[in-house]
């Protein structure tokens, strides 16, 4: 399903937080938007997503009772626990690795000329992402929530602070760093020296 969702965030033009974690960071080091606006809009992204999320897990899969019967609904409550039992520092590094698959996905499927080249951009870091277990932010309000509704043993407070807070750290410093800056380093065109603009 996360590919799918990917693709509809790229074609469609939509906004992910954690695809803007690497896409604003050229902007950023090209001194075309400043470091407050760069805040701004990831703040505003990730609430959103948050929102839509929440939105989409209770109306379009809980309400519906997608989940209801088993084996989904004891995989979902198990999902939700094993998302916040692990060490802060584990969901911190394996949000790293899940937002350097999801914004190569991003970078490759804005790469692409054609519809199944952009598929294709999104399809493959984003199934390697899932198949890994790495920690995404965004994928995380869908599941956790879902395994809460679904009456897994797990509180708000926990679900921030184990799992969603490390989470989006991990996936800022994957996307922003480990993508953004290193694309941008490597492909930013600087100006020749001598040359006044």
């Amino acid at each position: 399903m996360f590919p799918v969702g990917l693709i509809l965030v790229v074609v469609l033009g939509a906004e992910l937080f954690t695809g803007n974690n690497a896409l604003l960071i050229p902007a950023f080091m090209s001194r075309r938007c400043t470091a407050g606006e760069v805040a701004r809009n990831w703040t505003l992204v990730y609430l959103g997503n948050f929102v839509g999320a929440l939105l989409f897990t209770w109306l379009m899969v809980y309400a519906v009772g997608l989940t209801a019967a088993d084996p989904w609904h004891s995989a979902v409550q198990r999902i939700a626990v094993a998302k916040v039992s692990m060490p802060w520092l584990t969901v911190f590094v394996k949000g790293v690795g899940a937002n350097w698959c999801v914004c190569l996905a991003v970078w490759l499927a804005l790469s692409g000329r054609t519809l199944l080249s952009k598929m294709a951009g999104c399809w493959l870091p984003v199934m390697a992402f899932v198949a890994l277990g790495y920690e995404h932010s965004i994928a995380n309000m869908f599941f956790i929530p879902l395994g809460m509704m679904e009456g897994a043993p797990v509180g708000v407070g926990e679900a921030v602070t184990a799992n969603l807070i490390p989470a989006t750290l991990g996936n800022i410093a994957g996307g922003a760093l480990l993508v953004g800056c290193v694309h941008a380093a490597l492909h930013l065109q600087r100006k020749p020296e001598g040359k006044k603009s």
